[in-house]
């Protein structure tokens, strides 16, 4: 019976791993990362899938090239902000690290 209980376990959380990936398939932000993506990350988020691998899913949406720096969580802006070197990058705002990067950007010409 133990066997049987470790059996429905797996699968039930298999079954929320999937509920939260579909969650994240279903946001407006997903189906326009997903019509701007070519098909080597049209094929990872398939065997994120595949895999039951949802951070992995995450990672796609987080980081994907097509977003604007704005829609990125503020632990990219502070590794991106670090690669920049921007002075005292770890104690910067969202919104301050925003406004660096981009003046950072528009310093270097990358804009």
């Amino acid at each position: 019976m133990s066997t049987l209980i470790r059996f429905c376990e797996q699968i039930h959380k298999k079954i929320l791993i999937m509920r939260s990936m579909e969650t994240i398939i279903n946001s407006p932000r997903f189906a326009r990362l997903w019509k701007d993506s070519n098909m080597e990350q049209l094929m990872t988020v398939r065997l994120a899938v595949r895999s039951y691998d949802k951070f992995k899913l995450q990672k796609w949406v987080r980081q994907h090239p097509s977003l604007d720096v704005s829609e990125l969580p503020v632990k990219r802006l502070r590794e991106i902000a670090q690669e920049h070197n921007i002075y005292n990058y770890s104690r910067l705002s969202k919104l301050e690290l925003i406004r660096a990067i981009d003046k950072k950007e528009d310093t270097r010409g990358i804009k």
